[in-house]
């Protein structure tokens, strides 16, 4: 398991990654996919949040489908948008 700096940046490199997808000045995603993205991070904060808790499970069942959902819909988008590119 990974302990200490090794989890500071891959935490560090996940919210880079969000915070760009989300704010970025030529965004790749659409309006929708953007805030289904920070749907997923409520939910991945809800599951950090509440560990010992009834609502783990329930907060990680949702984390794992909301970000399936948002896979799927990223990689929509950006062939959409590697699309438009092309033909412009």
């Amino acid at each position: 398991m990974l302990q200490g700096p090794a989890v500071n940046a891959y935490v560090f490199a996940f919210f880079f990654a969000a915070s760009f997808l989300i704010t970025g000045k030529r965004p790749i995603l659409t309006f929708s996919t953007r805030v289904l993205l920070v749907v997923v991070l409520a939910a991945a904060f809800g599951y950090v949040l509440s560990e010992h808790t009834g609502w783990h499970i329930i907060f990680g069942a949702a984390a794992l489908i909301l970000n399936l959902t948002f896979i799927g819909f990223a990689l929509i988008d950006y062939l959409n948008w590697h699309k438009g590119k092309a033909l412009r």
